[in-house]
C-alpha cells in the first residue's frame, strides 16, 4: 500500500508483500492475492462508538484513509504523525483496518465495549 511506500522511499506497488498488519497481501508484479475486508456492520458499529465517545475513527481500505470528519479531533494524526496518506473525509464501502484514535483516557473508557 502506499503508506508503506512512501515511508520506505520504494515504489511497492508492482512488489510482492504482506502490509497492513497481514490484512491486504500482494504477490508478484504487485498483483492482489488477499485483502480481509471488514464485516461493514463492523464499520457502522464502530463510527457509531466513536460519535458516542467523543474520539475519532480513521478507516484504512488499502491505499485510502478515510474519517467520517476531518475536523474530529485527532483525525489527521496518523497523517501528521506517521506520513500516512490524507485521509478522505466520508465512510468506505470497505476497509480492512480501523482505527480509533482519541485521549488515552478516552480510549481507556471504550476498552470494554471493543
Amino acid at each position: 500500500p502506499q503508506s508503506a511506500s512512501d515511508a520506505s522511499g520504494l515504489d511497492l506497488s508492482s512488489r510482492p508483500g504482506i502490509y497492513s498488519n497481514g490484512a491486504v497481501v500482494r504477490g508478484i508484479g504487485g498483483a492482489p492475492l488477499y485483502a480481509l475486508d471488514l464485516p461493514s456492520e463492523l464499520l457502522g458499529s464502530l463510527g457509531e462508538l466513536a460519535r458516542e465517545e467523543g474520539i475519532c475513527v480513521l478507516y484504512n481500505d488499502i491505499d485510502d484513509f478515510w474519517t467520517p470528519s476531518l475536523d474530529a479531533p485527532m483525525a489527521l494524526h496518523l497523517h501528521d504523525d506517521y506520513g500516512d496518506p490524507h485521509p478522505k473525509q466520508g465512510v468506505p464501502s470497505k476497509a480492512q483496518l480501523i482505527h480509533l484514535v482519541g485521549r488515552e483516557q478516552e480510549l481507556d473508557r471504550i476498552e470494554a465495549r471493543v
